[in-house]
């Protein structure tokens, strides 16, 4: 007889969050690009998109622009149990934990 012999159990979770966000950074601004700048260092300064936000003195400016952090999470977990005998009880389980995380900044 298999009765009480056999129990199972499963899980699933699932996290969807798309989550607006705006962003605040400082850059070089215009005047800063135009002064006395090496050619070497030009290159790298023209990777910098212009201030659109106000103006913080010495060169630099606010650049502000919005950002979707698109968040997906994906948890699975299942487990048999199986009793052979009085003495002896097998199990097998399995998890699975998925993630991704697009976001503009490295989190800490």
């Amino acid at each position: 007889m298999i009765r009480n012999k056999i129990f199972f159990f499963g899980g699933v979770e699932r996290l969807q969050e798309d989550l607006g966000t705006t962003v605040i950074t400082a850059v070089p601004t215009a005047a800063a690009r135009s002064g006395t700048v090496s050619p070497v260092v030009r290159p790298y300064l023209d990777l910098y998109p212009l201030p659109n936000g106000r103006d913080l003195g010495s060169g630099i400016g606010q650049y502000t622009y919005e950002f979707a952090r698109v968040t997906r999470e994906n948890f699975v977990q299942g487990r048999i149990d199986v009793a052979l005998s009085d003495k002896d009880l097998l199990f097998v389980r399995h998890t699975y934990d998925g993630s991704r995380q697009v976001s503009p900044v490295a989190s800490a």
